[in-house]
């Protein structure tokens, strides 16, 4: 059987690219996306102490992907696959293109990604808000206030997408990769590029559920186009080099700030366990 990744920014529509190709007869999948940390970068020592024989970590990551991946598997599956989406940390992203280009020369690479990066920001942060990450067979939460996105924090996170995007897209050197836009490929239907891509026949796509959740961004995204301005600045100056310094130390003053408020909520855990 051969082997595919589905992979991508959160919220960028790498859930219902899975679908689509996990309800295809000829296709065994993973119900629930892989983490990134610690498959992608410790392999067969996930599970270990970390003493393995070097052919057991050159092999256990296909064996592990082959473990989980054909729990479905028939005499019909051709391809077996899995999802793992990209968020937080920038150096995930390394994590998984060095196991890709390491250890599965001939997998194939889907990588989803969304041109309206406010969109996207704006609907991990409303995901947050009502607790609905995904629509199918659930109800609409309405989210009752349109919000005012954090400027600073939108900012780390368009820099990460970047580089997540610049990191992913390395891997056209080395394997077959198909770029499935959330935009003209997702909300048009366009999931025969999928089958196409993996050469496998098309059926409609009558198990897919899913439905989008969000409204329009301009609709719940109060400085939806302040940000939308920002982002075409920001883009310029990231593909050409230079300029970018000053956001680059925006997104580090973040870093430090979001791991300062982690630092401090873990701490008034402990306080509040042992009754200080």
């Amino acid at each position: 059987m051969k082997r595919y990744i589905i992979t991508g920014c959160s919220r960028s529509g790498t859930s219902v690219t899975h679908n689509a190709l996990k309800g295809h007869p000829n296709v065994s999948a993973l119900n629930d996306e892989v983490l990134i940390e610690p498959y992608f970068n410790m392999g067969l020592s996930t599970f270990t102490h970390g003493r393995n024989l070097k052919i057991e970590n050159e092999k256990g990551f296909q064996a592990i992907f082959d473990a989980i991946c054909s729990i479905g598997a028939n005499e019909d599956t051709e391809y077996i696959g899995l999802k793992t989406s990209l968020y937080y940390y920038p150096i995930y992203a390394k994590y998984v293109t060095s196991a890709l280009e390491k250890y599965f020369p001939n997998i194939k690479v889907i990588i989803t990604y969304r041109k309206d990066t406010v969109a996207q920001y704006g609907s991990w942060i409303r995901a947050r808000k009502t607790g609905q990450y995904h629509s199918w067979n659930k109800k609409d939460k309405k989210l009752l206030h349109p919000i005012k996105l954090n400027k600073y924090q939108y900012i780390k996170q368009l820099l990460d997408n970047l580089d997540f995007m610049e990191e992913l897209r390395n891997l056209k050197l080395t394997h077959d990769v198909l770029e499935f836009s959330y935009e003209d490929d997702i909300c048009k239907g366009n999931f025969y590029k999928l089958f196409d891509f993996l050469k496998i026949p098309y059926y409609e796509l009558d198990w897919l559920n899913s439905k989008k959740v969000a409204p329009s961004p301009k609709k719940y995204i109060k400085n939806y186009n302040h940000l939308s301005r920002l982002t075409k600045t920001i883009n310029t100056l990231y593909s050409n080099g230079n300029g970018i310094e000053k956001y680059q130390r925006i997104r580090s003053r973040v870093n430090f700030y979001n791991s300062l408020k982690r630092k401090t909520k873990k701490f008034m855990k402990i306080i509040s366990a042992n009754n200080i």
